[in-house]
């Protein structure tokens, strides 16, 4: 791989050096001196593809302000990214354990590889990964990985990548995002008509007709300089013209490299049967660059403009070639990728396995379903079990990428494979696969069978370690579908007890974690020690998925346990961490749905709902983990009053009895008695009480349930074994159970207890929460309940959204004016609207700033103006 120009002049230089990029370098140069004080940073180099990003990375690189280490790697425009692409590059130069690492595709060993790299105290290391818009998942773990933690390393770690090759949907806004501490952001701009006559002096070419042709684009910019002083229709003109002028060996060895994304080695270039004289002569045509060991071209849009333009028996020839010299070494990848090009499916059955199974054992998802799917289309080529095994990493893939339904049919089609192959243990494993798989698609009947027929044929047909295995896999079933509960305890148990002295850390992680979730279906209060010492051995048995499954399962229990909240935040932040790290799609859309449930409950009801419906966006799933985001946008539309709530309702309460899992009927029947009491529906509620599994909820779920179901005008009697504090609140203890949710900042539950105080001022307080809220249907009933109690003048509350603020205040900071117009303090605004002082204040400082004005007397008084225009925001 070649940096841009290694050989050549950049694109944007002159004479005098590098063009319009002196604020860029300085810069950048600060960032190493800061690195070498043990500060370190991010730098984040975008522009579109010629702008002159590797040319900035090249000037900086050559000359970074002080003494550093500087490591480079680069990622192509492969058909299917390669794996750890970049990583490659700074291995060959670090070797060691980085080297180990990423040869053997461990990307967990990468990560801890890298960071000690990087932690050289006596210079700075600069780390540039190139074209990320092209990196595999692993790449992008590790970005995540490095980029949250560089902070307090002696380090700069550069990446370049072209914002307009990111879609809505790219990975790499997720990597950005999730970025901490200081992250440098440069954005390349054009050059200007000054730059571009400077870069064109000496050509007879108008400056201003080639800032119309390239928009200053300094790849363009330098493509028409190096023309015959003719103006072409585009730079892919100067480029084909530039090719069309070489000799007939000399244009062949640039159409031959237009197929190799990245470039080659020269030893490779010459073996598929190209000339060193006819190299030469293309790179002084300045269409390719070398360094001596390495051939590209001096931009990959000049490859693309070449490569384009081959007709297709050409490609494939160009393809065939160079994978004939790629079949003697061990790059997979690229083997596959020249295969497929070159419509070799039997190489493409022989070398893709393994390609498809190094990119999924590194975590690279995307990259391994890309692979998979093409070596699918040559299966019938493929040996049975090999196949077999194909598939079964396919439907982990699909899982992986939150494609459940895609997932469970390959399951299938690996275990109807497996069922005819005379290995009646391969078949239990891809059995216990599927099981998996019935469960993520909402068919727990299914994947209990499935489960069963696994133990069975293990303990037929397996030794000891085998029968164990099958006996984990029943057992996690069972404690997920949680009926029957005894059985699921029972279970765990045998299984905990039976890994204790097995040297197979993955099978005692699962038997851990799922003792844990069957022990909370038992009555128990979540315990993080045992889903704390699954995740530890997880890690060490190098199974990612298993650690995301059991902090996945450890942040459900403590939300559908109803935990306080400020012990839920901590442990859901860290779990979406880690699966966000390691790009398990699945997992992150699931603790991204109970993080969004968190938010609700404190009282950000349009935060949660935006992110709720993201996610419901990007997926096409209706299995068991759309029913999680699900639930919290039912119980919101619910509260809100919106007209969708009766179908969202059904909906979810149809998907949580065809699961039939206890913790989903528990939450969607304390959904369904909270509408039969904002409805006044008394008649529907021993119906619905009927149809939960009462003795078998967790306790402070069935306390919810009761509670609820006592709103709405069921016979409840306070009971020993009922959670606080909705024990104090079905004793008529409203004092207390208030406390326990002004503490907990949970607004609507304060309110529901203030309303069933039956006094005035309480229920006037409510009343303030629920119209800040949003909580139309509870409003009403404080506003009834009022006037029942001889309140003359009841608050008529919001009349339209306070989203049509002419100023931009956002609903939240609308009610916030509204108490400043009271003479609320902050303070005492926090105490009315259940939130910290700190929050308030950057409410206040929002509304000062949209409404143009420094004091919060000054902002009253411009509220009261917009009210007099009626303007119709309220």
């Amino acid at each position: 791989m070649l940096d841009e120009g290694a050989s050549a002049p950049h694109p944007g230089w002159a004479m005098g050096g590098l063009l319009e990029r002196d604020g860029e370098l300085e810069m950048l140069r600060s960032t190493v001196l800061e690195a070498a004080s043990g500060r370190g940073c991010v730098v984040l180099v975008a522009g579109e593809a010629g702008i002159g990003k590797s040319s900035l990375i090249a000037a900086w690189t050559a000359d970074p302000g002080t003494e550093a280490r500087v490591l480079a790697g680069w990622c192509d425009d492969f058909l299917t990214s390669r794996t750890l692409g970049p990583l490659r590059d700074l291995a060959r130069v670090t070797g060691g354990d980085l080297e180990d690492a990423v040869g053997a595709h461990d990307t967990t060993a990468v990560l801890d590889a890298l960071l000690r790299e990087l932690d050289q105290p006596l210079r700075p290391t600069v780390v540039v990964l190139e074209d990320v818009h092209w990196a595999d998942e692993a790449t992008l773990d590790v970005i995540r990985y490095v980029g949250r933690r560089i902070e307090r390393l002696p380090a700069v770690l550069a990446i370049t990548y072209r914002e307009d090759e990111l879609d809505p949907e790219h990975p790499l806004h997720g990597v950005l995002g999730a970025l901490r501490g200081p992250v440098h952001r440069l954005s390349l701009h054009p050059l200007s008509s000054t730059a571009v006559a400077a870069l064109t002096e000496g050509s007879s070419l108008d400056t201003a007709e080639i800032v119309r042709i390239t928009g200053g684009n300094p790849f363009f910019v330098s493509e028409i300089a190096r023309g015959d002083d003719r103006l072409p229709a585009s730079v892919a003109d100067a480029v084909i013209g530039r090719l069309h002028g070489l000799p007939a060996g000399a244009r062949t060895a640039v159409e031959r490299l237009s197929v190799v994304p990245g470039g080659a080695p020269l030893e490779l270039a010459t073996a598929s049967g190209l000339e060193l004289e006819d190299l030469a002569l293309a790179e002084a045509h300045g269409l390719l660059v070398t360094d001596g060991r390495d051939l590209a071209f001096r931009h990959e849009l000049a490859r693309l403009a070449v490569a384009s333009s081959l007709p297709a028996a050409s490609r494939i020839g160009h393809h065939r070639a160079v994978l004939e010299q790629l079949l003697d070494t061990d790059d997979e990848a690229a083997i596959l990728h020249h295969a497929v090009g070159a419509g070799r499916r039997d190489v493409v059955a022989a070398h893709g396995p393994a390609a498809a199974r190094d990119a999924y054992h590194a975590g690279a998802y995307r990259q391994a379903e890309a692979h998979q799917r093409h070596v699918l289309d040559a299966e019938e080529l493929l040996e049975p079990t090999v196949r077999a095994e194909l598939l079964e990493d396919r439907a982990w893939t699909l899982y992986n990428l939150h494609r459940s339904d895609d997932a469970l049919a390959t399951a299938a089609r690996a275990t109807e494979l497996r069922a005819r192959l005379d290995d009646p243990v391969a078949h239990a494993r891809a059995l216990t696969v599927l099981s998996r798989m019935h469960y993520m698609a909402n068919d727990p009947g299914a994947a209990i069978a499935a489960a069963e027929e696994a133990r069975l044929l293990f303990e037929r047909h397996g030794d000891e370690e085998q029968r164990v295995e099958g006996l984990v896999t029943r057992a996690s079933t069972y404690a997920l579908v949680e009926e029957p509960a005894d059985l699921a305890m029972e279970l765990t148990e045998m299984a905990v007890t039976a890994t204790e002295d097995l040297d197979r850390p993955d099978l005692r992680s699962l038997a851990l974690n799922y003792r844990a979730v069957a022990r909370c279906a038992g009555g128990r209060r979540p315990d993080p020690a045992d889903f704390r010492e699954a995740i530890r051995l997880a890690l060490r048995a190098g199974r990612l998925e298993l650690a995301a499954r059991a902090y996945t399962n450890l942040a459900f229990e403590l939300l559908v346990s109803k935990e306080p909240t400020q012990e839920t935040l901590p442990v859901l932040d860290e779990a979406l961490a880690f699966v966000e790290d390691h790009d398990l799609l699945s997992h992150a859309f699931d603790l991204r749905a109970r993080r969004a449930a968190v938010t609700f409950a404190l009282g950000r009801w349009e935060q949660a709902e935006h992110e709720l419906q993201r996610l419901r966006a990007s997926s096409h799933q209706r299995g068991m983990i759309d029913l999680i985001a699900l639930e919290t946008l039912a119980r919101l539309a619910l509260r809100r009053g919106d007209a969708t709530a009766d179908e969202l309702v059904d909906s979810a309460w149809f998907l949580a009895r065809r699961s039939e899992a206890v913790p989903y009927l528990g939450l969607i029947g304390a959904i369904r008695l909270e509408q039969a009491w904002l409805e006044g529906d008394a008649g529907a509620v021993p119906a619905i009480l009927a149809e939960l599994p009462l003795d078998r909820l967790r306790p402070r779920m069935r306390a919810e349930v009761l509670r609820y179901a006592q709103l709405a005008g069921a016979p409840v009697e306070a009971a020993s074994d009922v959670a606080e504090p909705w024990a104090s609140s079905i004793a008529g203890d409203w004092r207390s159970a208030a406390r326990a949710w002004r503490e907990d900042q949970r607004p609507y539950e304060l309110a529901v207890e203030l309303v069933a105080s039956g006094e005035i001022e309480p229920t006037k307080e409510a009343l303030h929460v629920l119209d800040g809220l949003g909580a139309a249907p509870a409003a009403r009933l404080a506003r009834r309940q009022l006037r029942e109690l001889g309140v003359r003048h009841v608050p008529r509350g919001p009349r339209e959204p306070t989203r049509r603020h002419p100023a931009g205040l956002t609903e939240r900071q609308a009610e916030v004016l509204q108490l400043l117009a009271e003479g609320l303090t902050n303070a005492q605004i926090a105490e009315r609207l259940v939130v910290s002082v700190r929050t308030v204040d950057h409410h206040v400082a929002a509304v000062l700033q949209k409404l143009g004005v420094t004091s919060r007397h000054e902002a009253v008084e411009r509220d009261a103006e917009l009210q007099a225009l009626d303007i119709g925001w309220r």
